[in-house]
């Protein structure tokens, strides 16, 4: 019994090593390169539903009597579906990830990846909230619930959250060596020198919203990290490409665009995107304090509370 626990518990230990992906240190940074140069796409998705009462036949059995009842539950019924992302091109964008460097000293690397965003001025943490409100205010009053979620895909790149490389698969990684002292009862030697050969790299994968508000000084700026997700969706992705990664305004908001005026002055022109007077703070926004030469401060709005619905309940994606 002891020795069928064991084996199960080697054949998952292999069973994770063999599902994470292998490439050569060449393959590896190159596709590192590719995630530096590829462009984020960060995304909403908010999907509106209800409860619609049903009943159904069911059939009982008591002292062997078959005995109809009626059963009334209540079915989730999803209204609508809705996606939309963050325009980024007036504030601009830069990759900060760190540099990878002398990688294929090392026999056999495990990488880790994971993906965020961060805002280098106040400005462009604004824009992103106002246009992440604007969303959600337009679809919160279509259904009595809503559902949120949002993440980050990097468009042109398969992202994967784990790989392993090297340019020789070394002896105690082979999957036949591993069985063999497995049978013996002899793969915790192999487990301690994979684990003690095996070199760990966490990345970080890191991209600047809001290089176009800075000063020439404060090009390296970079704020606290406000965004992470590593949650693929290749379905909404292949919606928003489809979209051209625009959100068309309403009549009414296109009529208040042109009457409301920059609160900053920056050497590029920047054109507000939404005319909603409040800021939510509920994801930390970085205040620059260094730049009152290039901005002026900006004006204290009165603080407008988000309308909700009956119910309102969001999902925010873990990396």
């Amino acid at each position: 019994m002891l020795y069928t626990i064991y084996i199960m518990e080697c054949w998952n230990c292999r069973r994770k090593l063999a599902n994470m992906k292998k490439i050569s240190i060449d393959d590896a940074v190159k596709y590192l390169n590719l995630l530096r140069e590829s462009v984020p796409v960060v995304w909403w998705k908010s999907i509106n539903y209800h409860y619609a009462r049903r009943t159904r036949q069911i059939t009982r059995y008591r002292n062997g009597d078959t005995l109809p009842a009626t059963q009334v539950f209540y079915e989730r019924v999803d209204t609508q579906a809705a996606g939309s992302v963050f325009i980024y091109e007036n504030c601009g964008i830069k990759d900060i990830t760190r540099q990878i460097a002398q990688l294929n000293k090392h026999r056999v690397t495990r990488i880790r990846l994971s993906k965020g965003f961060v805002f280098a001025c106040l400005q462009a943490a604004n824009e992103f909230e106002e246009q992440r409100t604007r969303f959600f205010n337009e679809n919160e009053a279509k259904d009595d619930y809503m559902q949120v979620r949002e993440g980050m895909e990097l468009d042109g790149c398969d992202f994967v959250d784990e790989l392993l490389c090297f340019d020789s698969l070394p002896f105690y990684l082979h999957p036949v060596i591993f069985w063999f002292f497995s049978i013996f009862l002899l793969s915790w030697p192999l487990r301690i020198t994979a684990e003690c050969c095996t070199s760990l790299l966490n990345l970080q994968l890191n991209k600047l919203f809001g290089t176009n508000y800075l000063s020439p000084s404060s090009m390296h700026y970079t704020g606290p990290l406000t965004r992470t997700s590593s949650i693929r969706s290749d379905q909404l992705e292949a919606a928003l490409m489809d979209q051209q990664y625009f959100i068309v305004p309403s009549y009414s908001q296109a009529i208040l665009l042109a009457a409301q005026q920059p609160t900053c002055l920056f050497s590029s022109n920047y054109a507000p995107l939404t005319n909603d007077p409040y800021i939510l703070t509920n994801y930390g926004a970085i205040a620059n304090n260094n730049n009152n030469d290039e901005c002026m401060s900006l004006p204290v709005f009165p603080r407008r509370p988000l309308s909700v619905s009956r119910s309102m309940s969001y999902s925010k994606l873990q990396p």
